[in-house]
């Protein structure tokens, strides 16, 4: 809980110094500062970046990833927040063990 007051309080920051600025949050999350949710298979255009959004509901139950696929040929680009960090997979904050392993090896896993 104090996790997530510290989040919130980190985007008010943001949106007070950026107005207008979108707060991007996953369906399944109830995120108060959200100003735009997503889900598994909708698309985010960010100048001329494009990025699909990709369900992995293991960290919480909207959790997300964005993944870019760049049009120059360039290998596939995966944000994956809390569901995957440098040490192994994120906490689970509500999710199962097994959607961890479901979002690892079926849908980040199947990333080219």
């Amino acid at each position: 809980e104090e996790e997530k007051d510290e989040v919130l309080e980190l985007h008010k920051d943001l949106m007070m110094l950026y107005p207008g600025v979108e707060v991007v949050g996953g369906r399944g999350d109830i995120l108060e500062t959200a100003t735009l949710t997503v889900g598994d298979g909708d698309t985010l255009q960010i100048g001329g970046v494009s990025l699909s959004v990709m369900s992995v509901p293991c960290h919480t139950p909207g959790s997300v990833c964005f993944v870019l696929h760049p049009a120059d040929g360039s290998p596939t680009c995966c944000f994956a927040g809390s569901t995957v960090s440098v040490a192994g997979c994120g906490g689970l904050k509500k999710g199962s063990p097994q959607q961890m392993v479901s979002a690892l090896l079926e849908k980040i896993g199947s990333l080219p």
